[in-house]
């Protein structure tokens, strides 16, 4: 007996992953390899981003002689953030825009876009090594610098998701996993400054950068390797026997207030990690090893509790969850302020509202996607109808857009507290406070009237799809 090798280029002069014995016949492991290449890829961009949230670490706190302004970024705490903002308030911009450019999905150039903006990560990466020991620089062109970072990075991540939508067919394309969101870009920063800082100390911040440079290297030459460009895919449009404006419009209000929900959770998780070494360094001047141990360890224990915060929660219990990470965030925002005390204590309760973040996070996306990877639990028709026809704000990236904005928020409302004569992270942490509690009844309200919604079953082609119907407390 005989075992059937897969080719390494199964298709001659179309790519139709729709067509199953094709896809068994060898397309699956080159989709498969592509999308190792593209997480890679994708994981990096973050990395590359949350690369200036550990060179502010560096930053001289203005006391002893040894953290002279020679040593490391010379900005006050309000420069500090608006370094951290800007990246991810690229990234989110380029990633939005470079999903609907002009280019379509289904044209055969994803590799060298891939290559290419992998490659140009070094020019950011190489001004930042070369400016950050440099004293007398404007703060304007380190902005203008962590901007381009986080710019290359969007337009790399929008080009990866292209590729991998044209490679993958309909059915498969809800299920494909992403990067692991930017918190393992932050965690994985955070382990690379601290490692800089036990090797080289605190005053050679360039080391962040330069340690980079070869892996962006690596990357580029993997995705050189590893990515392929197959012809233009098979177009198959059947055509549809009811129509689809009844069963869009109540899908666009989910996505809509879906992605309303991850600016509020995953995105303040997101937000609350990247400022967590900053306002320790601004607010008890530690070293930069201690907030970078402190950041590192807030970034991976609410990694871990969003990666676990889906599991643990069943699927009737993800909106309790939800409800309660929300409640959670706002009541530790809020006791964050009278735990100045002591470093040790402010770190911990910092720590416990990234870990509250997380499990909210987690439950949300058990709770927008069902268990099965299908969005929202619908079936595979409906989640393959979402997925081409849903919202623009799904479609282009808008769960990891919005992820995006609200750490933007966040840290902006650091940057505006901390810019005022006197600032301290107080206010902000009031402010973000009454912002979680906020969105914790708005989370109330949606998940209350998401219960009241009876299930939709699935319906089959030539049926009117059944309407959702709400249920009476009268029965």
């Amino acid at each position: 007996m005989t075992t059937r090798t897969a080719p390494s280029r199964p298709w001659t002069e179309t790519w139709d992953p729709e067509d199953e014995d094709f896809w068994e016949r060898g397309a699956r492991h080159i989709a498969r390899r592509n999308l190792s290449v593209a997480v890679l890829c994708g994981h990096l961009a973050l990395c590359v981003w949350g690369m200036w949230s550990a060179l502010v670490l560096f930053r001289s706190p203005g006391t002893g002689p040894a953290h002279g302004p020679a040593h490391g970024l010379a900005y006050g705490p309000g420069g500090t953030f608006l370094l951290v903002a800007a990246p991810v308030a690229a990234w989110a911009a380029l990633r939005w825009a470079g999903s609907r450019a002009s280019g379509r999905a289904d044209r055969p150039d994803g590799r060298e876009r891939i290559v290419l903006g992998t490659a140009a990560l070094l020019l950011p990466v190489l001004t930042a090594a070369w400016l950050v020991q440099r004293p007398g620089t404007p703060l304007w062109v380190l902005v203008a610098v962590a901007a381009a970072a986080g710019a290359g990075g969007g337009a790399l991540s929008a080009a990866t998701a292209r590729h991998l939508a044209s490679l993958y067919p309909h059915r498969d394309r809800v299920r494909v996993p992403g990067t692991g969101g930017g918190l393992a870009g932050v965690a994985a920063a955070q382990a690379l400054g601290l490692l800089v800082i036990a090797a080289a100390g605190d005053a050679r911040p360039a080391y962040v950068a330069v340690a980079l440079l070869p892996v962006i290297a690596l990357v580029a030459l993997a995705a050189t390797l590893g990515t392929d460009d197959p012809p233009p895919p098979r177009i198959r449009r059947a055509p549809r026997a009811v129509p689809a404006a009844r069963w869009q419009a109540p899908a666009r209000h989910r996505a809509r207030r879906t992605v309303a929900l991850r600016a509020g959770m995953p995105g303040a998780l997101l937000g609350h990690c990247l400022a967590f070494g900053p306002v320790l360094r601004g607010e008890f001047a530690v070293s930069p090893r201690q907030a970078a141990s402190y950041a590192l360890l807030g970034a991976l224990l609410g990694w871990a509790a969003r990666s676990l915060g889906g599991r643990v929660a069943g699927r009737r219990a993800a909106g309790r969850v939800v409800l309660a990470g929300f409640l959670g965030m706002a009541v530790t925002a809020a006791l964050l302020p009278a735990m100045r005390g002591t470093s040790v204590g402010f770190a911990g309760g910092f720590t416990a509202l990234c870990v509250c973040g997380g499990a909210g996070a987690g439950a949300l996306d058990r709770l927008v996607r069902g268990g099965d990877g299908r969005a929202g639990g619908l079936s595979r028709r409906r989640a393959r109808r979402s997925a081409e026809d849903g919202p623009r704000a799904v479609r282009g990236g808008g769960p990891g857009v919005a992820e995006a904005l609200g750490g933007v928020a966040v840290l902006l409302v650091f940057a505006a507290c901390h810019a005022v004569p006197g600032g301290s992270a107080a206010p902000a942490l009031r402010v973000l406070a009454a912002v979680h509690g906020v969105c914790a009844v708005a989370a109330w309200a949606v998940l209350r009237r998401r219960g009241r919604v009876a299930a939709v079953a699935p319906y089959r082609p030539g049926e009117l799809p059944a309407v959702p119907v709400r249920m009476s407390s009268r029965g």
